[in-house]
């Protein structure tokens, strides 16, 4: 079927590979468009079967997805309980509800999980329930950026979800027990090109467009550079039991301790910084960060609109600041 979503070139071929192939998984860097290619891999399924596909997701991406498949021109229904799931098409919800669509699994054509990296514990409830659930699905695919390659047991984890094969079998087949370290699993290194031969017959490992062949300008990224940045927070406190203030954190709680009591100061700053900037600014935070920059901008603008991306206007001039709670600190 042709495609729907505005692919490039060495997009529509991954699509194409993992549309053949009905059970796979993208293992493609930030940035490549995994969320496209997701939803035309669904699309293609849902009309090829006349069924429906689900996609499970995250907290807070499955609304994201839902205006990704409208700007593709791929109709995603937003399912929050099981009778809303269409009886064919695509749909979307989060994996914290995937519990309530037991009874809609038998009919699912397709199954796409979004963040796949969900299955790294090989131990966890989460990971047993996703291979168990959608054990007899026909169509599966798994979507994350960050399999890590050392992680040998997260592809193990995933090809099971897959049907490819069981953990235990890859075990059995390329590793060896590591009696260095009890519980440790080594790679037999006469088998190393064998077993990465066979993730890449049912996974797409991608960084850059060039390991495909394509040479695609706009993907490289520029280099990083980072500033320590040091926020005066006043005075020390003298703590209970103590007759001078201590400076530095002796301990994991007086770390914490030291980041709630100087959380205005370090917000009042990257606030600073950001409405310095030209164009987009992401602010990654902790604790409550996020709450006391909206605060703080709307504070000083006098307008604010609550939302992952908001626009604020400060002297006449929009900017855009993206609030995201995503760990990291200034």
């Amino acid at each position: 079927m042709p495609l729907v979503v505005p692919a490039f070139d060495w997009q529509a071929k991954v699509i194409q590979w993992a549309v053949r192939k009905g059970r796979c998984a993208l293992f493609e860097d930030c940035g490549l468009g995994k969320t496209l290619q997701q939803l035309e891999w669904a699309s293609q399924v849902a009309r090829q079967t006349k069924g429906v596909v689900m996609i499970l997701a995250p907290l807070a991406v499955a609304e994201q997805t839902v205006e990704e498949g409208r700007k593709f021109g791929v109709e995603v229904r937003l399912c929050m309980q099981p009778e809303e799931v269409p009886a064919q098409g695509v749909c979307i919800t989060n994996y914290d509800r995937m519990e309530l669509f037991e009874e809609v699994v038998p009919r699912l054509a397709g199954i796409v999980l979004d963040e796949s990296s969900i299955l790294k514990a090989f131990m966890g409830k989460t990971r047993d329930q996703l291979v168990a659930m959608f054990a007899r699905t026909p169509y599966k695919l798994a979507c994350t950026a960050t399999p890590s390659p050392n992680d040998l047991e997260e592809l193990g984890n995933h090809a099971e979800f897959l049907g490819v094969m069981t953990r235990c079998q890859m075990l059995a087949t390329w590793f060896i027990n590591d009696t260095a370290n009890t519980g440790d699993w080594r790679l037999k290194k006469h088998a190393k090109n064998d077993f990465w031969r066979w993730v890449a017959s049912w996974a797409a490992c991608v960084s850059h467009p060039r390991d495909l062949g394509y040479d695609c300008e706009g993907y490289d990224l520029p280099p990083l550079t980072m500033e320590t940045i040091e926020v005066d927070a006043g005075d020390l406190p003298v703590k209970e039991g103590e007759l001078i203030a201590v400076a530095g954190a002796l301990s994991a709680t007086d770390v914490k301790g030291e980041k709630r009591r100087t959380l205005q100061q370090r917000c009042e700053k990257a606030v600073d910084i950001a409405m310095g900037c030209e164009g987009p600014v992401i602010i990654w935070c902790i604790l409550m960060m996020r709450r006391i920059c909206c605060w703080i901008c709307c504070h000083r603008s006098r307008r604010w609109k609550c939302g992952a991306v908001t626009s604020v206007s400060t002297s006449g001039r929009s900017w855009r600041c993206s609030l995201m709670a995503i760990g990291g600190s200034w």
